[in-house]
């Protein structure tokens, strides 16, 4: 580099000086990145962003690359801030002396002109692509990097506006796309509060989404749409489960996680015995479903099952209902692995599991406080939504699932229903 690019050792910092304003070179693409090049009175300077539509470049990659375009100094435009903005990681250069830290005050003194910047939700490429300085802000639509809501929109179009299909795909793309927006929105009012304003441009805000409320649709409602995209056999469909299973893990669905089966283990014997034959649905996509697995159904859940052979031989696994489809009350709880449930006619299921909460017993925390939460709701409807919480449960439910009781331990409904009641507790083994 130039010694007209010099970056000063100071008492309190790095100030890096140029003689007149940098010239914009625009952006290159590489994978991940998009990288803004300024060309100096020292040389080229590069901020790379990453744009969330392929993995990023390793910094090693990146250097050869940068020195095959001739940069002189670069860094990475980083997901937190630091002093003086943004925070910015510096990229070694084959070759090139590594440049000091700097930071987004300092480098924007030293290029002479303000650097625009973009908040996670807007780091799109086309946005980058397209900014030039002394170009007005734009407004774009703030978006999750690592989903693809446009499928979202593509099959809520093949639906009529009023099918609970329709109405759950466009619930999900405005939950999205509101929260993202106001992620967007504290990001830019974090930055301008930090940085000095001669030092930073916002290069898009987020465009305005109204807030979708919790109760604008039913849950019947939402069940009925994801039910029925849960049954299609098409990749779109496919594709639209996926991204709601990125968003929330899938919590309008009717499943919340899935359990491995072995056979050869009583109970799972039981649930294996069941399972039917099924043509492969957007449902497998639960399941992370292997192409080649054998698809499987359980008829008393509709739950989707695979046959997979790994190592240990053959295993079992099958999507875990967040409510039950049964008639018969709850008889039993038998804490194991999956925990279970047996209802009064004798069909036993996997307990019921919300896909953000797990259910475990036998110490103090969440799994137990979920599991208590759990069992205070099936022993009064059978129907009941898997436990979406770890706290609210009476406290001697949650006492009984704190006591380590050995794998296998059966308990009947007498025995729950009286640790609810009058805090029973079995004796310790």
């Amino acid at each position: 580099m130039s010694d007209d690019f010099d970056f000063a050792e100071r008492h309190e910092s790095r100030r890096a000086r140029s003689g007149r304003p940098a010239e914009y070179l625009g952006t290159t693409r590489i994978n991940g990145l998009a990288v803004q090049r300024w060309k100096s009175v020292a040389g080229i300077i590069a901020i790379a962003w990453n744009t969330y539509d392929g993995p990023p470049t390793p910094d090693g990659e990146l250097g050869e690359e940068l020195r095959n375009l001739g940069v002189g100094a670069a860094l990475r435009a980083m997901p937190h801030f630091g002093i003086g903005g943004p925070a910015l990681q510096p990229v070694s250069i084959p070759g090139v002396a590594d440049p000091p830290e700097v930071t987004w005050d300092e480098l924007a003194e030293a290029l002479g002109q303000p650097l625009p910047y973009w908040p996670i939700p807007l780091q799109q490429r086309k946005l980058i692509d397209a900014w030039q300085p002394g170009r007005a802000t734009v407004q774009a639509l703030a978006v999750d990097p690592e989903m693809d809501l446009d499928v979202l929109l593509r099959l809520a179009a093949l639906y009529d506006r009023d099918h609970p299909a329709a109405q759950v795909l466009m619930r999900l793309f405005r939950t999205v796309t509101w929260r993202e927006s106001q992620a967007a929105a504290q990001m830019i009012s974090s930055v301008e509060s930090m940085t000095p304003g001669s030092a930073v441009v916002i290069g898009a805000r987020p465009i305005p989404v109204p807030r979708p409320h919790s109760d604008d649709l039913a849950e019947t409602m939402r069940r009925a749409g994801w039910l029925e995209i849960l049954g299609r056999a098409d990749l779109l469909a496919d594709a639209c489960v996926e991204q709601l299973v990125r968003w929330d893990g899938g919590r309008d669905c009717p499943f919340g996680t899935s359990v491995e089966l072995l056979p050869g283990d009583p109970i799972s014997d039981e649930v294996i015995a069941r399972l039917e034959p099924a043509a492969r649905t957007a449902a497998f996509r639960f399941l992370d479903a292997p192409t080649d697995a054998e698809t499987l159904v359980d008829p008393a859940t509709d739950a989707p099952a695979v046959r997979v052979a790994n190592q240990d031989g053959l295993r079992v696994r099958v999507a875990v209902s967040q409510w039950l489809p049964a008639l018969a009350p709850l008889a039993e709880l038998v804490l194991d692995d999956p925990i279970w449930v047996r209802t009064a006619d004798g069909v036993v299921y996997p307990a019921p599991q919300d896909p953000r909460w797990g259910i475990s017993w036998g110490y103090s925390g969440n799994g137990p406080g979920a599991l208590a939460l759990l069992l205070h709701r099936l022993l009064d409807d059978v129907t009941s939504r898997a436990a979406d919480d770890a706290n609210g449960a009476p406290e001697g439910l949650e006492r009984l699932f704190k006591v380590s009781l050995p794998k296998g331990t059966v308990l009947t409904r007498a025995q729950l229903e009286a640790a609810r009641d009058d805090g029973w507790l079995p004796r310790a083994p």
